[in-house]
């Protein structure tokens, strides 16, 4: 902004014939401040996280410990239009806080043993799963919106396991 700055009028609240308020939004208003030169700073985008491999061990359970989540996200395009693509996450078993499987809530499934899954049906990444033997290959790649959750959830794993560890 240059030489200006925008502010609003208080919000107001006004009750109608139902007995609910209604909220008056104020018009903006535009006030400028010679001599000043408000730079915004330069907008950076953070890293894409680097993938990662992991190899997991079946459990005396018959599982490796992890769910299979799907779901629908929107990716922009280049030229700005947006698609929608199917999107599977590999991520802690249900009630799991285990930090050495390696996984961590948000953990988008790119590979198993070696085999790009991203365009598979859940179905197909299932008996790939299943057939992998006591041994399984992930590489799994953190969606950039979700790292926050991410290091919530990494947050709260080293507190459970600092108190398992202090007793």
């Amino acid at each position: 902004l240059s030489e200006q700055n925008w502010t609003t009028s208080p919000l107001k609240s006004h009750p109608n014939p139902n007995g609910n308020n209604m909220v008056h939004i104020p018009e903006i208003v535009e006030k400028t401040f010679p001599g000043t030169d408000l730079q915004l700073p330069m907008l950076v985008a953070p890293p894409i996280p680097d993938p990662r491999e992991l190899e997991l061990q079946r459990r005396n359970t018959g599982d490796f410990g992890f769910s299979l989540r799907r779901t629908t996200m929107l990716d922009r395009q280049p030229d700005g239009g947006v698609c929608r693509r199917v999107v599977h996450f590999a991520e802690p078993g249900a009630g799991t806080k285990d930090r050495a499987l390696g996984l961590v809530p948000g953990d988008r499934l790119v590979e198993i043993n070696g085999i790009n899954v991203e365009n598979k049906s859940r179905d197909e990444i299932v008996e790939m799963i299943r057939q992998s033997g006591e041994t399984v290959r992930l590489k799994v790649q953190t969606i950039l919106e979700l790292s926050e959750l991410n290091r919530s959830w990494l947050r709260t794993t080293q507190g459970l396991h600092k108190e398992v560890f202090d007793v």
